[in-house]
């Protein structure tokens, strides 16, 4: 089950995997939320769980990215996390 504690972690884990100091804490913590962005159907919930938890960028930049507002990007994410019952 994936936490918000899990999306948090993602680039830290990513990160060590890559330089081969992860451990498998690491790699569950990256299979998992890959997998959890992989399975969200709508595109711009897609690409706003990607460009946050996957590629780092900031509200403001994935506002730009996607054409909408940072605090509307942030209200997206949120609700899709409260819909799917994610704490």
């Amino acid at each position: 089950m994936i936490t918000k504690q899990m999306l948090k972690a993602y680039p830290y884990s990513a990160q060590r995997l890559r330089s081969g100091r992860g451990n498998s804490t690491d790699e569950i913590t990256v299979t998992e939320v890959e997998a959890f962005i992989a399975g969200i159907s709508d595109a711009l919930t897609h690409d706003i769980f990607a460009y946050r938890y996957i590629d780092g960028l900031s509200w403001v930049r994935i506002s730009v990215e996607t054409n909408n507002s940072a605090d509307g990007c942030r209200m997206i994410a949120a609700r899709y996390l409260n819909t799917h019952g994610i704490r």
